[in-house]
């Protein structure tokens, strides 16, 4: 898990997390295609935005910077309900990006658990851009 916006906002979080899942899909790419004949390797991405709780959490031996709330479980969500190769995003962070890299097609509205209602979801097209 990444996250942008904690502990500081910026205009462009939506945009830098698009963007760098967007590398994160190509240099798994470019990694595949030198380990040929090897098997590939896949990853599925999904990105929300919203508020969280975010912080130090553990103990004095363990301590981890975190994000706890219902934006960090709708995104997890989603990540698990994409495909292999799939990058999947919340109609949150479509709303505010401001220079996608490449092409994004809406999705039909995604039940999730623990949500009453539908979300929003967008498909990135990566291998487009």
């Amino acid at each position: 898990m990444a996250v942008w916006g904690a502990p500081f906002s910026h205009h462009d979080d939506a945009d830098r997390a698009l963007t760098a899942a967007v590398a994160m899909h190509r240099a798994l790419g470019d990694l595949n295609a030198r380990r040929a004949p090897r098997p590939s390797v896949g990853i599925h991405v999904g990105l929300n935005t919203g508020r969280v709780a975010a912080g130090n959490i553990g103990s004095e031996r363990y301590l981890q910077y975190a994000t706890i709330g219902d934006a960090t479980n709708v995104a997890s969500r989603i990540c698990a309900a994409a495909a292999e190769g799939e990058l999947l995003i919340a109609g949150s962070t479509f709303a505010r990006l401001c220079d996608p890299p490449c092409p994004i097609e809406a999705l039909p509205p995604m039940r999730l658990k623990g949500k009453e209602e539908p979300i929003l979801v967008h498909r990135v097209r990566w291998d487009l851009g």
